[in-house]
């Protein structure tokens, strides 16, 4: 059967002599009954589609399918915090990366360990100098959202870089003042390519980061557990979401002053 769909609709309105005339176009296309039934059934067995089983073995796949389904998050969150859901998933809208917070390079290995019970992943609000945690776990086999907490810099081990990190962020001359005369810049070596070395001088800082939208006054923190202890060493690393991002940045603190040491792509 052959059925007539509207595609589009354009209402033309002119005044003339202070009458108004209407002149509506229609424009229609012809198109086969089954064909339509055919993509509403497609389109039915998209959404009904489940989350695959492996999204629940690492942290990561999960969390993504998790900001990326409304649906999804209502599945996945347990009952005390359903009646947070008007107020709470507005921060799960999709990001483009989040942010790792760490200080030994071999808790990175944690982002691939698919026996983690607990993770927390929080928004660090710079500016109010509070942290909003949503807390993680696998229960029975499955990630669910157990609850949430609040807290404020000081009772945080990052309390002093996260006052440092805010000034850095919103502060162009307090990024060129971290990096002192130049910071080591490292491309790691892709397939058939050789390991890059260089430095970014002062000069070239607001270029070099020109295409890096990264700086935020709220950054998305995973923490799987990373050791955190030293006072004077943070490192950030930056993980895309599906869009290849992965840049490293490593602070240090030196007399009470931070300095940006190094940056790894």
């Amino acid at each position: 059967m052959i059925v007539l769909l509207a595609t589009s609709a354009v209402l033309m309105v002119a005044c003339a002599g202070g009458k108004t005339e209407q002149t509506e176009y229609v424009d229609t296309l012809l198109v086969d009954e089954d064909s339509l039934v055919e993509v509403s059934d497609t389109l039915q067995l998209i959404e009904e589609q489940p989350v695959s089983a492996r999204a629940d073995e690492l942290f990561d796949d999960f969390f993504f399918n998790f900001i990326s389904d409304v649906k999804f998050q209502h599945s996945r969150t347990d009952y005390p915090m359903k009646k947070h859901k008007g107020s709470i998933f507005d921060h799960f809208s999709t990001h483009d990366f989040f942010t790792v917070i760490y200080e030994h390079e071999d808790d990175l290995a944690l982002l691939k360990d698919t026996t983690l019970k607990k993770v927390g992943v929080e928004w660090i609000y710079l500016d109010s100098m509070n942290v909003d945690r949503f807390n993680f776990r696998k229960i029975d086999g499955e990630w669910l959202l157990i609850d949430r907490t609040e807290y404020s810099f000081e009772d945080s081990p990052n309390a002093d870089f996260f006052k440092f990190y805010e000034r850095f962020v919103a502060d162009t001359l307090t990024q060129v003042e971290a990096i002192g005369d130049g910071v080591a810049y490292t491309v790691e070596a892709q397939e058939g390519d050789e390991e890059v070395d260089s430095i970014v001088t002062p000069d070239m800082w607001t270029e070099f980061m020109s295409d890096k939208p990264l700086f935020s006054p709220v950054l998305v923190n995973i923490d799987y557990g990373q050791r955190i202890g030293n006072e004077n060493t943070r490192n950030l690393l930056f993980q895309g979401f599906s869009n290849g991002v992965s840049i490293e940045f490593r602070f240090s603190c030196k007399d009470g002053l931070w300095f940006l040491d190094a940056i790894e792509l």
